[in-house]
C-alpha cells in the first residue's frame, strides 16, 4: 500500500532539517552524477496557458500547442501551423463537418482540481485536455491523437536518452464509454478511451483504457500477455490517476491506479513484460470511442514525467532525525536509486571533506542494488555535526569487484535546537461533513531544547485557522523527551498542497524557548467517504496492522475491523492491553531439506508482574490456514516443560524441530501453537508460528531459497533504531532474482515506513551463493516486554509467501519491585499507595497498587512492598 498526498492519511513532518543533493562530475566510467530530479509540467502538463495551450476551440494539431508558454521557459505565443506538423497529430477525426466538430482542445470547466473538488477548488477557467467522441454517428471512427515528447517533458533530456532507462509517468484521466445505459450505442465489452505508450519506432510498450460494462466501465490494461479487464470501476465523473513506471532496459511495466472516489491506490502491475520491447519512450496516443453530438467523455490533465538523463544514481533524503540520547547524533534515512546500469553489491558513506571529524555509522552497507533502477533505503547516523551548519557526504555504489558504479553527494543541515516532529509520530485526516479544507492533525513532538516546555502556541498563515491555538502541556516535556499526543483542527488549508505554520514553545513562566516552522502535507478529501483506523491481519504477520482508510475499504479490501470515523493509528488501537504474562513464538522458521536436519524455534515467556511466577508450557503442531502438514510430537524436542520467570524478566526456550517430520508434502507448511499456563492463576496464553519446508534440488531450474533462522529477538532502545539482516542463499546452480517483501506488524517500522507498510525490492543472487538483505527497524510506541515481527516474504507463482521472521522488543530494564508510585524507591509512599487502594478490583495491570497484576490490591501486594522496603532503583 502506498501512502501519498491524495490519500486520507498523509504523513507530516517538522521542517527541522534541510537536505539537498548535488552532482559530482568525472570523465571516467564511474562518473559522478547529478541528483536533482525535478518534475516537468511543460508540453504535456496541466494544459493551461502557461503550458502553451489555447482555450476552446483551438484544436491542438492546428497551432503550436505546448510549444510556447512560461512553464518550460519557452516564451512566445500561439502561432497557427500547418495541421499535424507540431507535437500533436490528429490520426483520426479532429475536423469540422456539417457544423459539427471533433476535437482535442484545452477546455475550461474540465480542470482536474475543479472537477474533483465539485467546483470548490481551483477555477472554472482552468483547463484540461478534452477529447470529444466522433461526431459522424456510431459508424464513424473514434478520435485518435498522437503526441510526441520532447526535452521539456523530460526535464531537458532528449527522448533518445530514455533508452535502457527508467521513466516514471503520472497523469489524471476522466473517461466514460457511451453504452446503452447512457443512451449510446457502444456495445458491451468494447475497449475504448485508450492511452498507449510508444517508442520512436512506433512499438507500443503499454496500453490502458476502459471496457464498456452496464454496471460501470472497467479499467483495462495490458498485463504482460493480453489485455486484462480489472474489477476496478472508473469514476466517470471524477478524475483518477495512473502512476506508471516504464523500464526500457528490462522492458517491463509497473503501474498503480489511484481511485479518487474510493480514495485508495491499487497496484495493478509490477515489472511485467511490455507489449512490445521499447527502444526508448518517445510518444503517446489517445483514442476515444465512436459517438455523436460532441460527447465530451474523455479528458486528461496534470501530466508529470520523472526522468533525469544525467543521474547515474539518485539519493533521496526521506527524513533527518535528531537523536534523543544526548549524543547530539543525527540519523538520516536515505533512499538510493541505482541508474548506472551496473549492479551494486555495497554502499559506502563517507564525509566531505575527506578526514572531516565526523563519525559515520554504518559507513559500509552490504546490499545488492540492481543497476536498472534498483532501490534501497537505509539509515546512517552522523556524530560531530554542528547545528545549523551544512554537512555533505558521498554515497558510493560499488560492484562485486569493488569498482565504483556511481557516487552522489548529499547535503543536510542539522536543526536540533528547537523541536522536531517525526513522520512516525504524526498523521492527518479529513473531517467528514465539515467545510472543505478541514482536517484533524495529530502529532507528538520531541523537545530539543535544554528547557522544560509547559506551553505551546500555533501561528497559522493568513486564511488558515488552527484550533486550539494554545496547548498547555501536562505533564510538561523535559529536555530530549517526547510530548503526549496533541490533536489540532485545521481549517482553510488547500487540498493537495503543503501547509507551513509556526510552533512556539515556552517554559513555565511563558519565556519563549524557540519558534519552529512546521510543514504538513494536506490530503485531498472526498467528504462522502470518511476515514478512520482499520485493524486487520496480514497473513504471515503475527501482530495486527492498523491503517487509515474508509469503512468499505476496511471491510472489503483488508477484511478488517473499522474503529470509526476520524480514529487514528497513533497510538496503535489494534494491540491488546498488556497482560501479566506475554509470550512469543518465532513467527516463521524454514527447513531446507536435506541441508537442514533440524531448525530452532524459540518460545519466549515474559513475567510482567512484581513477583516470581511459575509456568508450564507445551508446543504442538495444529491445523491452520495455509498449513498442509502436521508435525508429530516426537519431531519437536522438547515439546513441553515448566519454567520459573523472575519479576520483570523474560526467558527464551529454544525448541528443536526435526525437519524430517515436516516432509509430508513437497512444499510443506506446518502451524505451531504454544500454550503457556500461569500455574498460580491457571490463566492460559497462546502464541503461534509456522515452519516452512523447502526440498532442495541444486540441479533444478526453480530457485530454492534458504534463510537461516536469525537470533530469537533483538532489543531496541526506547525510540531507537536497529539494523536487521536476513541472509538469503540460492541453493541452485543458476543465478536467480530473489523478489521479496518485508512487512512488520504492531508498532514496528521497517525503513521508516508506517507499521504494516511493505518494503519491496529484489536482489540477484548467483547460484550457490548468499547475500544479506539489510534494513532498519524502529518502534513507533514504547510497548515493554512485547514482541513485534519483521516478516520476509518471497515472490512465487502463487504470490508472496513468508520465509523467515525476526522479532524485536524494547530493551529490558531491571524492575523496581514494590515501587507502587514509580518514583524509583520503595518507601512509605508505596506502602500508603497500597493501603489507600486496598481492596480495589479491576483489570490486571490497570489498578493502582496491584503489584502482582492479579486484578486486586490485597495482602500479596502489601507483602511485596514490605519485602522490598528501603530498596532504591535510581
Amino acid at each position: 500500500m502506498e501512502l501519498n498526498a491524495d490519500t486520507q492519511t498523509a504523513l507530516s513532518s517538522a521542517r527541522t532539517t534541510h537536505a539537498r543533493t548535488r552532482p559530482r562530475r568525472a570523465t571516467s566510467l564511474a562518473a559522478l552524477a547529478l541528483l536533482a530530479s525535478a518534475a516537468s509540467h511543460a508540453h504535456l502538463g496541466g494544459f493551461e496557458a502557461a503550458d502553451g495551450y489555447a482555450p476552446f476551440l483551438n484544436m491542438v494539431q492546428n497551432y503550436n500547442a505546448g510549444q510556447y508558454g512560461t512553464v518550460c521557459g519557452l516564451g512566445g505565443s500561439q502561432t497557427p501551423i500547418t495541421p499535424n506538423t507540431g507535437l500533436w497529430e490528429a490520426l483520426a477525426g479532429g475536423f469540422f463537418s456539417g457544423g459539427s466538430v471533433s476535437y482535442a482542445t484545452g477546455h475550461s470547466w474540465y480542470d482536474r482540481t475543479w472537477v474533483n473538488s465539485g467546483g470548490t477548488s481551483g477555477a472554472a477557467s482552468d483547463q484540461a485536455l478534452v477529447l470529444t467522441t466522433g461526431h459522424e454517428g456510431w459508424g464513424g471512427p473514434a478520435l485518435k491523437y498522437k503526441y510526441t515528447l520532447d526535452s521539456c517533458d523530460l526535464n531537458g533530456c532528449d527522448p533518445a536518452d530514455t533508452a535502457g532507462r527508467i521513466v516514471k509517468v503520472s497523469f489524471w484521466v476522466c473517461a466514460q464509454l457511451a453504452g446503452p445505459e447512457l443512451g449510446g450505442q457502444i456495445p458491451n465489452g468494447y475497449f475504448g478511451d485508450e492511452i498507449a505508450f510508444l517508442d520512436s519506432s512506433g512499438n507500443i510498450g503499454f496500453m490502458l483504457g476502459l471496457t464498456q460494462r452496464a454496471t460501470g466501465d472497467r479499467v483495462t490494461y495490458w498485463n504482460g500477455s493480453s489485455m486484462f479487464e480489472s474489477t476496478i470501476v472508473a469514476a466517470n465523473n471524477r478524475y483518477d490517476r495512473w502512476d506508471i513506471t516504464l523500464d526500457t532496459g528490462a522492458n517491463t511495466i509497473s503501474a498503480d491506479y489511484y481511485s479518487f472516489i474510493a480514495n485508495n491506490t491499487t497496484t495493478v502491475l509490477t515489472n511485467v513484460p511490455m507489449m512490445a520491447n521499447m527502444n526508448d519512450f518517445a510518444a503517446m496516443t489517445f483514442r476515444t470511442s465512436p459517438g455523436e453530438n460532441n460527447w465530451k467523455l474523455m479528458s486528461v490533465d496534470d501530466f508529470v514525467f520523472d526522468f533525469d538523463c544525467d543521474a547515474c544514481a539518485i539519493a533521496d533524503v526521506l527524513e533527518v532525525v535528531c537523536e534523543l540520547d544526548g549524543s547530539g547524533d543525527i540519523t538520516a534515512s536515505i533512499k538510493i536509486t541505482n541508474n548506472s546500469g551496473v549492479d551494486a553489491t555495497r554502499i559506502l558513506v563517507t564525509p566531505l571533506p575527506p578526514g572531516a571529524p565526523v563519525s559515520v555509522t554504518p559507513n559500509v552497507i552490504n546490499q545488492f542494488v540492481a543497476g536498472t533502477g534498483g532501490m534501497h533505503t537505509f539509515d546512517v547516523t552522523f556524530g560531530g555535526l554542528i547545528d545549523g551548519v551544512e554537512f555533505c557526504f558521498v554515497v558510493t555504489l560499488l560492484d562485486a569487484s569493488g569498482n565504483v558504479c556511481c557516487s552522489v553527494v548529499v547535503c543536510i543541515t542539522p536543526d536540533c535546537d528547537c523541536l522536531q516532529i517525526r513522520s512516525a509520530n504524526s498523521s492527518i485526516v479529513c473531517v467528514p461533513g465539515a467545510p472543505p479544507g478541514t482536517y484533524l492533525y495529530t502529532f507528538q513532538f520531541d523537545n530539543l531544547t535544554p528547557d522544560t516546555i509547559h506551553h505551546m502556541f500555533f501561528f497559522p498563515p493568513s486564511g488558515v485557522t488552527i484550533n486550539p491555538n494554545y496547548v498547555a502541556l501536562v505533564p510538561p516535556v523535559g529536555p530530549l523527551m517526547t510530548s503526549q499526543s496533541i490533536t489540532l483542527m485545521i481549517t482553510g488549508a488547500t487540498p493537495g498542497e503543503k501547509l507551513y505554520f509556526d510552533i512556539g514553545i515556552h517554559d513555565l513562566m511563558l519565556n519563549e524557548c524557540c519558534v519552529q516552522e512546521v510543514c504538513v502535507e494536506i490530503p485531498e478529501c472526498d467528504d462522502m467517504h470518511p476515514r478512520g483506523a482499520c485493524c486487520f491481519d496480514e497473513p504471515g504477520v503475527p501482530q495486527p496492522i492498523c491503517v487509515i482508510t474508509t469503512q468499505d475499504d476496511c471491510i472489503n479490501r483488508y477484511h478488517g475491523v473499522y474503529l470509526g470515523n476520524n480514529t487514528t493509528c497513533n497510538p496503535n488501537p489494534c494491540l491488546p492491553d498488556p497482560q501479566p504474562t506475554s509470550t512469543h513464538l518465532t513467527a516463521i522458521t524454514r527447513c531446507c531439506w536435506p541441508q537442514d536436519q533440524t531448525v530452532t524455534t524459540t518460545l519466549t515467556i515474559c513475567n510482567n508482574t512484581g513477583v516470581p511466577r511459575n509456568y508450564s508450557w507445551s508446543l504442538n503442531s495444529v491445523a491452520g490456514a495455509g498449513c498442509n502438514t502436521i508435525i508429530a510430537s516426537n519431531f519437536i524436542a522438547p515439546n513441553n516443560g515448566t519454567v520459573t520467570v523472575q519479576p520483570g524478566q523474560c526467558v527464551d526456550i529454544p525448541i528443536t524441530i526435526f525437519c524430517e517430520g515436516t516432509l509430508s508434502t513437497p512444499n510443506a507448511m506446518a502451524c505451531l501453537e504454544a500454550t503457556v499456563t500461569d500455574l498460580a492463576s491457571g490463566t492460559n496464553y497462546t502464541s503461534t508460528g509456522k515452519v516452512v519446508t523447502t526440498i532442495l534440488d541444486p540441479t533444478g531450474n526453480i530457485p530454492r531459497w534458504c534463510v537461516p533462522v536469525p537470533d530469537p529477538s533483538i532489543f531496541l532502545a526506547s525510540a531507537g533504531y536497529a539494523n536487521g539482516t536476513f541472509t538469503i542463499t540460492n541453493e541452485t546452480m543458476f543465478d536467480a532474482i530473489f523478489s521479496y517483501r518485508l512487512i512488520s506488524g504492531g508498532v514496528l517500522s521497517v525503513d521508516g515506513r508506517n507499521p504494516g507498510e511493505p518494503v519491496e525490492n529484489f536482489v540477484l543472487i548467483p547460484g550457490g551463493q548468499s547475500l544479506p538483505i539489510l534494513f532498519a527497524v524502529s518502534l513507533t510506541e514504547e510497548r515493554p516486554n512485547e514482541f513485534f515481527d519483521a516478516v520476509l516474504f518471497v515472490e512465487t507463482d502463487a504470490g508472496f509467501e513468508p520465509v523467515a521472521s525476526q522479532a524485536y522488543t524494547l530493551e529490558r530494564t531491571e524492575p523496581c519491585i514494590g515501587d507502587a508510585n514509580g518514583d524509583g524507591s520503595v518507601n512509605f509512599a508505596d506502602l500508603n499507595t497500597v493501603l489507600g487502594c486496598f481492596g480495589a478490583v479491576g483489570d490486571p495491570g490497570h489498578v493502582l497498587g496491584d503489584l502482582d497484576r492479579n486484578g486486586i490490591v490485597d495482602f500479596g501486594d502489601l507483602n511485596i512492598v514490605l519485602t522490598n522496603f528501603g530498596t532504591s532503583c535510581n
